[in-house]
This record gives C-alpha cells, sequence and structure tokens, in this order.
C-alpha cells in the first residue's frame, strides 16, 4: 500500500483501507500525457503518488497539483463530464481506482463508504477554496498586465508621434532657410524678366499693324500671367521663410475678419455666397495683425472656392479659458480622408492648374504654429469643412 493513502484516509481501519484499495493500480507516465478533459472522462479516483499534474482551463492554468492530491472523486457517485484538462508536467506515478469497482465496493460496504466520501469531500472543498482563490488572483493579474501592455502601447505612440513632429520641425526648420535662399535667387531675375514683358507689350501697342500686334501681344499676355504666377509662389514662400512669431504684437479677432470680409466680399457676391457672422469674442490676440490677415483671407477664400453658388459660409469665435477660437464653415465638397492627410503638405492642391499654388494652407498652419496657436479642421466628404483657428489671448484686452 502506498504511504501518500494511509496519509489521506488517517481516519480508516489498515484493514479498511487495505480492502479499498486492492480495487486499484500504481501506473507510471510520462511527461504531458493526457489525464482527463472534457473530451476525455477520467478512468475513475486517481491520486497522484508521486509527480505533478496542471489543471487548466480554456487554455488558463488554473492550479498544479502534487503529490498527495486527487483528482476524479466525482465518479464515485455518478458519471460526469470534466469541465477542465489535467495532464502531466513530468514522469508522475499515479494510483488509479476505475470508478465501476470503486461504486460497487461503496455499495456493498456503506459504512466505509461513507467514511471515504467523507473524507475526500472536505479534502475536495479545502482543494476547491484554494483553487477559487489561485484563479481570482491569476485573472486579476492577467487584467493588471493587460491594462499595464495597454498604457505602454499608448506611451509607444505618443513617443512615436512626438519623435515625427520633431522630425517635421527639423525639416521645416531647413527647408525655411532652403526656400529663403531659392525665393530671393529667383526673385531678382524674375522681377527683370517681368519688367522686360511689359516693356515689350508697351512697344507692342505703337505698331502700326494690328494684326501684327495682337500675334505679339497674346503670347507676352501669357508670359506675363505665367511670370506673376511664379511671382505670387515665391512671395509665398518668402512669407514662409519669415513666419516666425513676433513678440509683443496683437490684433482684435472681430475686426480683422471683417477686413478680410471686406477683401472677399465681391468673390463671395458674384455667386450669391452669404458670409454670415457670429462674434461670441471681441478679445485681442497674440498676432500680427497683417500675419492674422493673411490667415483669415487664406482661409475664408478657400471656404469661397469650395461652396456651391447660392450658399453660405458661417464665420464663428469664441473663448474658453486663456484661447479665443475663430470657426470658418462652409457646406461645400468637404473632402475625403486621403485628402485630409495631406492638405497640409507644401504644394498639394485639389484646385485647377493654375489656380492654387499649394503653399496656402501649409504657409499658415506654419503661421499658426509659429504664433503659439493651432490650426484644426473637420470634414465630411459631400457636407463640408470647418477650419479651426485658436490663438492665445493677448494682454492687451
Amino acid at each position: 500500500m502506498e504511504p501518500i493513502l494511509k496519509e489521506i484516509f488517517s481516519d480508516l481501519t489498515d484493514e479498511a483501507l487495505s480492502d479499498f484499495t486492492t480495487l486499484g493500480y500504481c501506473s507510471m507516465l510520462g511527461k504531458d500525457e493526457l489525464l482527463c478533459s472534457p473530451e476525455v472522462p477520467p478512468i475513475g479516483l486517481t491520486f497522484i503518488v508521486e509527480g505533478k499534474v496542471a489543471v487548466e482551463r480554456e487554455h488558463h492554468r488554473i492550479c498544479v497539483l502534487e503529490t498527495g492530491s486527487f483528482f476524479g472523486e466525482g465518479t464515485l457517485v455518478r458519471d460526469t463530464t470534466p469541465n477542465v484538462t489535467v495532464f502531466t508536467i513530468e514522469p508522475t506515478k499515479l494510483f488509479q481506482i476505475p470508478y465501476i469497482k470503486a461504486r460497487e465496493f461503496l455499495a456493498s460496504r456503506p459504512d466505509l463508504g461513507f467514511s471515504v466520501v467523507r473524507t475526500l469531500l472536505v479534502k475536495s472543498m479545502n482543494r476547491l477554496e484554494t483553487t477559487n482563490d489561485l484563479f481570482s488572483k491569476n485573472r486579476a493579474l492577467t487584467l493588471e498586465l493587460e491594462e499595464k501592455n495597454k498604457e505602454l502601447k499608448q506611451t509607444l505612440a505618443r513617443l512615436s508621434e512626438t519623435q515625427e513632429q520633431l522630425l517635421h520641425a527639423q525639416r521645416m526648420a531647413s527647408l525655411g532657410i532652403l526656400v529663403a535662399g531659392v525665393a530671393h535667387e529667383i526673385n531678382n531675375p524674375l522681377g527683370a524678366m517681368l519688367q522686360s514683358i511689359n516693356t515689350a507689350s508697351e512697344r507692342v501697342k505703337k505698331i502700326n499693324s494690328e494684326e501684327l500686334a495682337q500675334s505679339i501681344a497674346k503670347p507676352l499676355k501669357r508670359a506675363a500671367d505665367n511670370g506673376e504666377r511664379i511671382q505670387k509662389i515665391v512671395q509665398d514662400l518668402r512669407n514662409f521663410a519669415r513666419a516666425e512669431r513676433v513678440k509683443g504684437e496683437s490684433a482684435n479677432l472681430t475686426n480683422e475678419i471683417e477686413a478680410a470680409i471686406q477683401i472677399l466680399g465681391e468673390q463671395a457676391e458674384k455667386r450669391n455666397i452669404r458670409l454670415l457672422t457670429t462674434y461670441n469674442s471681441a478679445k485681442y490676440v497674440e498676432a500680427p495683425p497683417t500675419r492674422l490677415d493673411q490667415l483669415l483671407v487664406n482661409i475664408i477664400q478657400n471656404a469661397i472656392h469650395a461652396s456651391p453658388d447660392n450658399s453660405q459660409i458661417e464665420i464663428i469665435t469664441g473663448e474658453q479659458d486663456s484661447k479665443a477660437w475663430v470657426k470658418i464653415i462652409d457646406h461645400g465638397t468637404g473632402m475625403t480622408p486621403e485628402v485630409k492627410a495631406r492638405i497640409f503638405d507644401p504644394f498639394f492642391t485639389t484646385k485647377p492648374v493654375g489656380v492654387g499654388t499649394g503653399l496656402g494652407l501649409w504657409i499658415c498652419q506654419s503661421i499658426v504654429n509659429s504664433l503659439g496657436g493651432s490650426m484644426d479642421l473637420e470634414t465630411t466628404p459631400g457636407v463640408g469643412t470647418t477650419f479651426i483657428l485658436t490663438f492665445n489671448v493677448s494682454n492687451h484686452n
């Protein structure tokens, strides 16, 4: 008789225990051998004489049973399907009593059967309490690890975003230096070229042959138009290169919006587009008036270009804490996710060739950032776009 069985059934006499254990047999199993599962019922009452077995539920380990433990006690009273999987995790010696023999014996010896079942029941309840406690702790640890892993992923994402922003800032700083040099080099010969075109145009007017004059004037006009377009691009580049923050200057947000509307009013009226204003803030903001004018005219003009005829554009201001904001809302074509992702890239434009340079929004964002503000947008294809400009409130107020 195995000593471990005497330890488990210490309240039984040697004779009674000997009668019970003659029903079973010992077996030696290797590592990773299946003992029971939801698909494989246990042979019967199984005692671990030496070694270890693992108990798992849904691929989560609940506990490890070692020498002196047992399982399969439920088979003594009824057919049962386990809701766990039990397998060896090292070479293990088992003592097993087939459930059919055990039931027959206990039925013929009710006094002994009662003692055996009571002993197994008490020890099973103690093991169940321990197992449930371990399972709860394991579950709590798993949830904690999942939460920590989630936080780690969010931190890594923020670090990656910050790194990209730093790289972008470095690229923009280098680009600003390059732009200033290129714009300066282009501007001088461009000015000379435009002056030559204007001189030639004046001389063409003095030609007696109208047909000849027209044949020369048309290509000169095209050359002048293209030269002016290049000049506009150069000016935008120079504005970007000079978009550093000017400290101490402030502008009244409401006044600058009204000034921008006066500049663009005629464009809007030609297409019967109404510019509706709602002023909930009359604050001065930290921005040079010329810079703020440039921002507002550019954004409102884009809204006019995106809007259909006989529509409206809403311009709303407000403030929160130490910030003042303006929303410019159009009900035009909106943007696809692909366009939205690139809308602040230099030289990217959705306008027809010859209409836009693709520098406006890029320069506007650079200026807003240099002023310590922010520029965001919300857009839905086929519904419209909202630009949100946020500025620091000035001490001038």
